[in-house]
């Protein structure tokens, strides 16, 4: 999302009635929620809260109109958003998805909004996560609820707490995985640059040693020479 890598965790599908399955819904986060290889679960509490980057697709697999699904989503967060502000929070909401144009036409099966929460700003997208016509909304409390109705103690669906249960420590451990792999092959392309460069460094060194030792040998010549012209001059008082 923007300039942000985003990993799925897990998810799960809501279903109403018990019998007509809605949406799936698929969670992504960024990488800074992974702080362990081997978590012993997934740290919900932290992903409802931090202002780090995450994001929830839905994806439709039952007709729907979007008003329909603006009411069933502001109807969950209604009683999780701060009250001196939840009205015009969920009014704002309710614009930013039934005002898309994509959405105006009725969500049928395969269609995909995007809700990603960065820094307490949501922006809500249709079709891509990054479609030029989504709108950011800054509204106090609204990414924290939003997710409460997911992740928190009590969710209102509990197949995608129940996904991301077990999706996390997956997510995680393949990380850990993918950077320990990555880690280790820069290891061994610095080893291999290292062992291909002895060669050329220990012919380096001995044809240098080589210099010196004609340099210096042609050094005592001249020496030797001069001493010997010396002593066959008389020396400095030009006796012999």
């Amino acid at each position: 999302v923007g300039d942000e890598e985003l990993w799925f965790s897990g998810g799960g599908d809501r279903y109403e009635y018990g019998l007509v399955k809605v949406y799936t819904a698929a969670s992504y986060l960024s990488r800074d929620y992974f702080h362990e290889c081997d978590p012993a679960e997934a740290p919900f509490s932290e992903i409802v809260a931090s202002g780090d980057a995450k994001m929830m697709v839905l994806h439709m697999h039952y007709p729907a109109s979007i008003d329909e699904v603006a009411e069933s989503i502001n109807k969950h967060l209604a009683p999780r958003l701060p009250q001196a502000t939840a009205a015009t929070t969920l009014r704002h909401l309710s614009g930013a998805l039934t005002s898309n144009k994509i959405a105006q036409g009725g969500l049928h099966p395969g269609d995909e909004i995007f809700l990603s929460c960065e820094a307490g700003t949501m922006s809500v997208a249709f079709g891509a996560a990054d479609d030029a016509s989504k709108k950011a909304l800054s509204e106090p409390g609204l990414c924290k609820a939003f997710w409460g109705i997911y992740l928190s103690k009590s969710p209102v669906f509990d197949a995608v707490k129940e996904g991301m249960a077990r999706g996390f420590p997956e997510r995680a451990a393949a990380l850990c995985g993918v950077e320990a792999e990555a880690l280790s092959g820069g290891w061994a392309q610095d080893l291999a640059a290292s062992a291909a460069a002895l060669p050329q460094s220990a012919a380096w060194s001995a044809a240098a040693l080589e210099h010196e030792a004609e340099v210096l040998e042609h050094t005592v010549e001249e020496d030797l020479s001069s001493l010997a012209a010396k002593l066959r001059g008389g020396g400095p008082g030009g006796e012999a």
